[in-house]
């Protein structure tokens, strides 16, 4: 349910893809095709009082001009704005999800090039390429600024039952309830998120310390090739054969806020095994960037065979079968 004439957030989404390819003929027998390619997905969910902020470049927790009216509107304790939901109307005056951040985004990028070079010689047609390809995802949530939520907390209302009060349903006694603990003020539970911003400071930060989005940006690259020929055996046999390797890359966290157990797996047994469990920082720009989150992939081979045959029986050329396997 929604507050009549309550404040609005809003959701923007701006896909973009690029394409473009050069083939180039050096010869009459070598043809090269070179690709590049990039794509993006970039989004913002906005609460009603950060209506049009650009968080990639502006993270301070300061409301913009067309956000200021619903950021006044917010209850503030020592300075510290504080989010409010109410338990018949956890949408409240600013259409909030009750138990998720306020305020979204991410930005997507994907970036990708690939050559490809064609040559015959004799009765051979090659094939030879490969292709890179490295993206990331840099986004995050506002979960520092607090969430209070309004409800009956630890002691339970009483004396709103149908024995205090004669003929009260059982649905309208929950919905007295609640109308009682909402109007009171009354809190159940407060919650906030704390941070890190890089693997090197350590201290948990909020709202209060200028950190308003928890950021992650993660990051890898991937690569992958062929060779492949088409082997004319003779004029109605073909052969076809080749071989695919693929790399893909272990994901990182680019200000080294990948977080691993000590001990791996067996890290994650904790005090069971003798230990408690552990986290350490690991990946590129961490205190251990020689560590991964797992080890390199290395041995992703994909051969495939095949052939063309234009069988003889029926008319020249008029039926050929083909099978393959890769």
């Amino acid at each position: 349910m929604y507050w009549p004439g309550g404040f609005n957030g809003e959701n923007n989404k701006w896909p973009k893809v690029i394409n473009t390819s050069l083939v180039s003929a050096f010869s009459t027998n070598v043809v090269n095709e070179f690709r590049m390619g990039y794509k993006t997905t970039r989004q913002y969910s906005n609460a009603p009082w950060w209506l049009g902020k650009d968080f990639l470049n502006d993270r301070t927790p300061a409301p913009t001009a067309k956000g200021q009216g619903a950021f006044d509107l917010l209850p503030k304790y020592l300075g510290i704005p504080y989010v409010p939901t109410l338990t018949l109307m956890p949408q409240s005056f600013m259409h909030l999800a009750p138990n998720a951040g306020t305020t979204r985004f991410n930005s997507s990028p994907q970036y990708s090039y690939g050559d490809t070079l064609s040559f015959t010689k004799g009765k051979h047609a090659f094939k030879a390429g490969g292709e890179w390809r490295y993206g990331y995802t840099n986004g995050g949530n506002e979960i520092m600024m607090p969430i209070v939520r309004l409800g009956a907390g630890g002691p339970a209302v009483v004396n709103i039952t149908a024995a205090a009060v004669p003929g009260l349903s059982a649905n309208n006694q929950t919905t007295a309830r609640n109308m009682l603990t909402d109007l009171s003020g009354s809190v159940a539970s407060i919650g906030q998120a704390f941070d890190v911003l890089n693997a090197t400071d350590r201290t948990f930060k909020g709202y209060n310390s200028g950190v308003l989005l928890k950021i992650r940006d993660l990051r890898a690259s991937e690569f992958s090739a062929f060779w492949k020929d088409n082997w004319k055996v003779r004029s109605d046999f073909t052969l076809n054969l080749g071989l695919h390797w693929e790399y893909f890359g272990v994901p990182y966290e680019h200000h080294g806020l990948a977080g691993l157990p000590v001990g791996r797996e067996q890290g994650l047994c904790g005090i069971s095994c003798g230990a408690l469990t552990t986290a350490i920082f690991v990946g590129n720009n961490s205190d251990h960037p020689n560590l991964q989150l797992y080890n390199d992939d290395w041995n992703n081979f994909a051969p495939s065979v095949g052939f063309s045959w234009s069988l003889p029986w029926f008319g020249k050329n008029k039926t050929v079968m083909r099978a393959g396997y890769g």
